[in-house]
């Protein structure tokens, strides 16, 4: 088995079909994350610190599965739109937490308003 094609006799169109479905649903997503003024690094943010709030940055990356220069560019955008406020770590005078804001809550939208 050399991982083509031929070792799935039957396999490859639906592989590709999936893969094809996913780009086009993952371009829908982003396009109607916009709508909101959101990108898809901020919206994972939004979602994650709600369920884990007063996560670190490094922590969020890992969980979030993005580079950490990109959840620091989301973090600052979320906190200078007043949507994260970051606060000192309480074990680790060089690191902050991050935290939902109650105006995240409000600028989330609704999953119906995503499917319009």
């Amino acid at each position: 088995m050399d991982g083509t094609c031929a070792d799935f006799p039957g396999k490859a169109p639906l592989a590709i079909q999936l893969v094809f479905v996913g780009h086009r649903l993952a371009r829908l997503i982003e396009r109607r994350l916009a709508r909101h003024d959101y990108n898809h690094t901020q919206a994972v943010v939004v979602v994650t610190l709600a369920r884990n709030p007063g996560l670190m940055a490094q922590d969020l990356a890992g969980l979030v599965k993005v580079e950490p220069p990109s959840i620091t560019r989301a973090l600052h955008a979320l906190e200078r739109r007043g949507l994260v406020a970051r606060r000192p770590h309480p074990n680790d005078g060089r690191a902050y937490s991050s935290l939902q804001t109650g105006a995240t809550r409000r600028w989330r939208p609704s999953p119906a308003s995503c499917t319009r």
